[in-house]
């Protein structure tokens, strides 16, 4: 993912521009006989200006995470041998059924970088169905200087199951690769999804091959 233009790159990129129309006046008043076609770069140099200047804001937009996100990466960490790669810093699910007897499940999961062999935890996979689908889906993280990302929809991409037969035929998977994956990175993600009707039993992992923090569940 390309990272959001900072305001300083932006500000070097004007001060650019608006030199280049300074100089190309001074050409025309003093040599506009020996330089005839020296006034149409004006306007072209101008255009630019403006179009940095318009465009600009759009890739610098301030992101700001969830407070669930900031708490979670605000907690203070208990000592964990040397190679452990990322810590689950929470991992929350809300079961909840509804009067027609359907259920939705609302997923929030954040966790911490803590070495490189801990980028994995920036690959985000959901898997759906027809009976399944995916009613929310959001990605932030938080980079180790503290800049914040918030991923778009246009960045997520679905895949297929190949050649898991007939009975696989239906199923995807909502995949995401979380900005500014580095030790001391958070990376969070929630979503929100539909359960399939005929299921009546929920299974619950506890602990994981990442140390999980803390970790609820509500019904």
């Amino acid at each position: 993912m390309r990272a959001p233009m900072s305001y300083p790159a932006r500000t070097v990129a004007c001060r650019v521009s608006l030199f280049r129309p300074f100089v190309l006046n001074v050409l025309v008043e003093k040599d506009a006989h020996r330089y005839p076609h020296a006034r149409k770069p004006r306007l072209h140099a101008w255009l630019l200006v403006l179009l940095s200047l318009f465009a600009a804001p759009a890739f610098a937009r301030p992101v700001t995470v969830p407070d669930w996100v900031r708490n979670a990466a605000a907690q203070l960490l208990p000592k964990y041998p040397e190679e452990t790669n990322a810590v689950v810093l929470l991992d929350n699910l809300t079961y909840s059924v509804l009067p027609d007897g359907s259920a939705i499940q609302h997923v929030r999961h954040v966790v911490r970088i803590l070495r490189p062999q801990g980028r994995n935890q920036a690959n985000i996979h959901v898997d759906f169905d027809s009976q399944t689908k995916i009613r929310e889906f959001h990605v932030w993280s938080i980079g180790p200087d503290g800049r914040q990302y918030e991923m778009k929809d246009s960045e997520y991409s679905e895949v297929g199951y190949d050649g898991g037969g007939v009975a696989f035929d239906d199923l995807k998977a909502r995949q995401a690769q979380a900005p500014a994956a580095d030790p001391g990175a958070v990376i969070a993600y929630e979503y929100e999804q539909q359960v399939r009707p005929y299921a009546t039993e929920l299974t619950l992992f506890c602990q994981d091959s990442v140390p999980i923090l803390s970790q609820s569940i509500t019904l």
